[in-house]
């Protein structure tokens, strides 16, 4: 009991601090801008790595409870003045064991099928191709391999396309998943190939950009170009149109320059928050609820300029078009109906 105690303790104070990571922040655009900065949960920062403490149980299980709970209470998910209130005390402890428990590589299987129970529609169709994948033989060696040779994580839109993924060889056919800057997302450790192919242990190396490090600071940004949503004011499907998909997230990111400041949207951002840019004496007397809406506004105007040329880009003219109809149904049933 005293050895629990003193871990848990310990890990409070290095979390505190910032040293260890607990399950991380409930908000997505914030747990991804961490994430993109080399960040990742249950694990200790050694300089400009995060080394995963997840497998050294039993004193892991304890770190990461101690770690999640003084999370939520410096992020104020949980007022500070009745954390003394025991139901306050068994709301955090409930979440944070739940957590912690799920986040092990024996109850993967589990959290899995409990997330395609609780939302069947977002998780559904990735825990089939998953699951499809999985029975390909030496799943594990495969897959590690196929880290080691292409570190960049794959799009898989169908089952076949997940099993193809794992394997090296045929992954660089696939397009690679780009974040919200159109980076591509590796699986990296910055120890060499020889370490990512053999140790059990996820490193990650941190390099935080300021717009992410605003993000964080803001409590969220903007979302993630999803595979379903809403282009050039129609709602559209990515997953027949990978290869758009790939382009519209790569431009929109960083990868579009806009006319009047020939920079990214990333690298636009950053030099605003950074100072370096003259937008950045307007940036600088903006409240936190207005630099966030500026963030989210800039994103959203960047994706307005990738969709306008994406949809003149003659690569593309097979996927204009069914936009260009689409818009055409879309006000054709807007328009009145008159009798005879």
């Amino acid at each position: 009991m005293s050895t629990g105690t003193a871990v848990m303790l310990t890990a409070m104070d290095w979390a505190n601090d910032g040293s260890v990571s607990g399950a991380g922040p409930s908000d997505n655009t914030e747990r991804e801008a961490l994430l993109r900065s080399g960040w990742q949960p249950y694990s200790i920062r050694v300089g400009d790595k995060w080394v995963s403490y997840s497998r050294s149980d039993p004193f892991g299980a304890t770190m990461g409870f101690a770690s999640s709970i003084t999370e939520a209470i410096n992020r104020g998910e949980v007022d500070q003045e009745d954390v003394d209130e025991w139901q306050e005390v068994m709301a955090m402890s409930i979440a944070a064991v739940s957590q912690v428990a799920i986040n092990k590589t024996y109850m993967e299987g589990v959290s899995n099928v409990v997330e395609v129970m609780s939302d069947p529609k977002r998780y559904g169709e990735s825990y089939i191709n998953n699951l499809v994948a999985s029975f390909t033989p030496f799943t594990a060696l495969s897959s590690a391999v196929e880290t080691a040779v292409d570190p960049a994580q794959r799009e898989a839109n169908s089952p076949w396309e997940a099993v193809q993924a794992k394997i090296a060889g045929l992954s660089e056919k696939l397009p690679p998943r780009r974040d919200l800057w159109g980076e591509p997302i590796k699986s990296e450790s910055g120890l060499g190939k020889v370490y990512d192919f053999a140790s059990p242990v996820a490193v990650r190396q941190q390099d935080i950009e300021p717009v992410d490090r605003e993000i964080v600071r803001l409590g969220g940004g903007p979302q993630r170009i999803k595979k379903r949503g809403t282009f050039d004011g129609v709602p559209v499907s990515f997953k027949q149109y990978p290869e758009v998909f790939d382009e519209y997230v790569r431009l929109s990111g960083n990868g579009l320059k806009d006319p009047a400041w020939n920079m990214g949207a990333k690298d636009y951002l950053n030099a605003v928050i950074s100072g370096k840019h003259p937008m950045s004496a307007v940036w600088d007397i903006l409240p936190d609820e207005k630099r966030r809406e500026f963030i989210e506004g800039t994103v959203r105007d960047y994706r307005g300029l990738a969709q306008r040329q994406i949809m003149a880009d003659p690569k593309f003219t097979e996927f204009a078009a069914m936009v260009n109809h689409m818009r055409g149904a879309k006000q054709q049933s807007k328009m009145p109906v008159f009798g005879e």
